[in-house]
């Protein structure tokens, strides 16, 4: 008699029917098929703009990008340059556009610069890339020419980066602006010539990798920090750990920069806070490289963006609104995306409390 299920008595039905996966692990985490046909054929140039009247400014576009690219046949319209007389907070808005269609992302960080802004594009071009199917290539400038007042941001932001691209090799980092140029180029030739063959790539939903199940069940606290432990972070830290959920801040009076790096590596809820306590350069630096990290990793990220009480173009705020302008296209883009906007300090601490219980869960059943 035919064993039970068994169609036929054939044992490889009966091994593959009957075999047990679980769905939580086989079932792919999915985003979606990316710029399809709305990609702009153009290089985005983002990254250092700083003042073009500034006595010895050197525009890295002008000198290096558009006599590079002239060697290859490219021409200057087909770069998309940020840089302007008087930059105005309504331009971010036509900034994260080309930041999120431009086909090629190229992001230069040099050393010519103090403001935040372009090191905070550093990392949302790589995420952006990764979401959206563009090529990205970064060029992050951290030696003993770099601006003391960034060097610190620089640090953080690099280095989320680099362990990033080391596990999921999904966007270029080169030693050199030169290099910059070249690969953007060559990259960009790609693009046209596939788009002049006719040539037709079907649209795939993006899979990502499983989340991690090695994660520290555990939340993370990060942003804005000073000499001393800032409000927002005792709030928030005071809160969650008076439910005897292990918490842990990036403020320390001996702040050692590796064990941060590990911790925000590691831990399952990131959240982020960028008041207007500080200037906060360090913490709208590192967030986009965070952000691609948290996403890769599976880890639950949330962020909280006040405004600085420096005027609505100081360095410090023209960065907080290109980061939110970059955020609100993005998760237009990606309703399914699993970063969270927190619009006040209460918002990421329940945010934090919810998903520390969702991660503690997801991990112990793994």
């Amino acid at each position: 008699m035919a064993q039970y299920g068994n169609r036929g008595g054939d044992p490889e039905y009966l091994d593959s029917a009957l075999a047990w996966q679980p769905l939580a692990v086989t079932a792919p985490r999915m985003l979606g098929p990316g710029l399809e046909d709305r990609g702009i054929l153009k290089i985005g140039a983002f990254g250092t703009c700083g003042n073009r009247n500034a006595p010895g400014y050197v525009s890295w576009r002008h000198t290096e990008l558009f006599p590079i690219l002239a060697q290859y046949g490219i021409n200057p319209d087909k770069v998309f340059n940020p840089e302007m007389e008087k930059w105005r907070p309504e331009d971010a808005e036509i900034e994260s556009i080309h930041f999120a269609r431009d086909e090629v992302v190229a992001v230069a960080v040099t050393n010519q610069t103090e403001s935040p802004a372009g090191i905070t594009e550093v990392g949302l071009g790589a995420l952006s890339g990764v979401l959206r199917g563009q090529d990205v290539v970064i060029y992050m400038a951290e030696d003993k020419n770099s601006p003391p007042a960034t060097r610190q941001a620089r640090q953080l932001g690099k280095s989320i980066l680099a362990d990033t691209a080391a596990r999921y090799p999904l966007f270029e980092i080169v030693d050199s602006v030169t290099d910059l140029c070249h690969v953007a180029a060559a990259r960009l030739l790609d693009r046209i010539a596939q788009r002049d063959s006719g040539l037709v790539v079907p649209a795939e939903r993006r899979i990502l990798p499983p989340r991690r199940t090695d994660l520290n069940p555990a939340v993370f606290l990060s942003g804005t920090c000073g000499p001393e432990k800032p409000e927002w972070m005792k709030k928030v830290e005071g809160e969650i750990s008076g439910r005897s959920i292990p918490v842990r801040a990036s403020y320390s009076k001996n702040w050692d920069p590796a064990e941060e790096r590990l911790q925000k590596a590691n831990d399952a809820v990131l959240l982020v806070a960028i008041t207007g306590e500080t200037e906060s350069f360090g913490a709208q630096a590192e967030f986009g490289a965070l952000a691609l990290q948290a996403l890769l990793a599976g880890q639950s990220l949330a962020v909280l963006i006040e405004d600085h009480p420096s005027g609505p173009e100081s360095p410090t705020n023209r960065s907080r609104t290109l980061l939110r302008a970059h955020l609100d296209r993005l998760c237009a883009d990606f309703p399914e995306l699993p970063i969270f906007v927190a619009q006040d300090l209460d918002q990421l601490v329940i945010f934090g409390l919810s998903e520390y219980y969702e991660q503690r869960q997801r991990l112990q059943r793994s």
